[in-house]
């Protein structure tokens, strides 16, 4: 399939399929399910920050999956989407949603008096990023495929509105592109797709020049991370049967972390799909969580109370550190979020009471308790990239 086609045939494909489905979901929850993978539908509601959004507007997400299934087993498993075509589905799914107040910025520029039907716009936001955030698909497959799309999901005249978006700014994207970058100047939240409450506190805290590296990089994607779970494997091991996995991996260092327990993951297959995952001989975790425990600093033969523990990454690397040799108690108020933590400590076999605050085994008394507190995920926007339009990030507005 040569890239002109990748744009329509593959990836709007795979993303028309969810659009569909969204439809059906109505105001309120729904659920499917196909293939092991649990699909949660909602029009008006707030994500949990540990699933995946694919889809967002101002009234609040349409769709998630969770970030464990989303990434590869869904698109291979439920869009039966090839390896090759996998990786431009996500790019599209999550650079939409990343600069989507820049995108609706540009539509509301041709179409100051009407705001184009849901669907209609979340295929704007796909064809205008196509056009200016990525050099991979030439402008004529963008647009017509994008067009194409908004036929097959029976959006009636709304093809020839996305048909007359396109093509407008296709005559003018040398111009459109110079405003784009004036505007990471002139009106940073605007310009670097940010919230401007938070932009303009951060603009009292850093330099212009700060500011403009800062947003920049909270705009290119996470890097992935792998923190060995020393309770199973040791990292020689590890490293050489990620070389037979097809894992391409670089060797990582910060001052807190001890060396050569997190590596940086370049290209891999899917992970969960790998007997090293499965087997629990790592867990996919961001080197700025280890300092929480670094500083916690347990200690073999302590207990150690982990309130709001879940997904269980630094819970599991507590118990790592005491290689299994104490007393944890992991509390987890959400049903489904403990579910997970469980499952998570039992993969890497880490001995660890799974519990509610209520239970009597976390009641103390405790030689530490680390506190991972619900936030506002102002700090994770470059990984949650949904948290920055979350209608209860506005609470958190001066």
């Amino acid at each position: 399939m040569d890239v002109e086609r990748l744009a329509g045939t593959a990836a709007l494909d795979a993303l028309t399929s969810l659009l569909r489905r969204s439809r059906l979901a109505g105001e309120t929850w729904g659920a499917w399910e196909a293939a092991d993978v649990h699909w949660w539908w909602r029009l008006d509601g707030r994500l949990d920050p540990d699933d995946c959004v694919v889809w967002s507007d101002d009234g609040g997400p349409i769709a998630a999956v969770f970030a464990t299934r989303f990434r590869d087993e869904l698109l291979a498993d439920v869009v039966r989407l090839p390896a090759a075509d996998r990786g431009l589905v996500q790019e599209l799914c999550y650079g939409t949603v990343r600069w989507q107040l820049t995108l609706d910025w540009l539509v509301e520029r041709r179409t100051p008096r009407h705001r184009p039907p849901h669907a209609a716009l979340l295929l704007a936001r796909l064809g205008l990023y196509q056009l200016f955030w990525l050099d991979r698909v030439p402008d004529h497959a963008a647009v017509n495929e994008t067009v194409e799309a908004a036929r097959s999901l029976d959006l009636g005249g709304q093809s020839g509105f996305l048909n007359a978006l396109l093509r407008g700014y296709t005559r003018e994207a040398e111009a459109t592109r110079q405003i784009l970058l004036d505007l990471r100047t002139g009106d940073p939240a605007l310009g670097w797709s940010h919230p401007r409450w938070l932009v303009d506190r951060w603009a009292q805290r850093l330099t212009p020049a700060e500011l403009q590296t800062f947003l920049g990089w909270n705009n290119t994607p996470a890097v992935a991370y792998a923190r060995v779970n020393a309770i199973k494997a040791h990292t020689g091991r590890l490293i050489e049967i990620w070389r037979n996995e097809g894992v391409d991996y670089d060797f990582a260092r910060w001052d807190w972390v001890p060396e050569n327990l997190v590596f940086r993951l370049r290209r891999h297959p899917p992970l969960d799909r790998l007997p090293s995952f499965g087997q629990g001989w790592y867990y996919i975790q961001d080197p700025s969580t280890v300092l929480a425990v670094a500083l916690l600093d347990p200690r073999p033969g302590e207990k150690i109370l982990d309130l709001c523990a879940a997904p269980g990454g630094k819970t599991t690397l507590i118990a790592q550190w005491l290689d299994n040799d104490g007393v944890i108690v992991a509390t987890e108020p959400d049903p489904r979020r403990r579910r997970r933590l469980q499952e998570n400590c039992d993969r890497l076999g880490a001995d660890v009471k799974v519990a509610v605050a209520t239970d009597p085994e976390a009641q103390g008394p405790f030689d530490a308790v680390l506190v991972d507190a619900p936030c506002s995920n102002t700090g994770v926007l470059r990984r949650r990239l949904e948290a920055r339009w979350s209608p209860s990030s506005c609470r958190w507005s001066p």
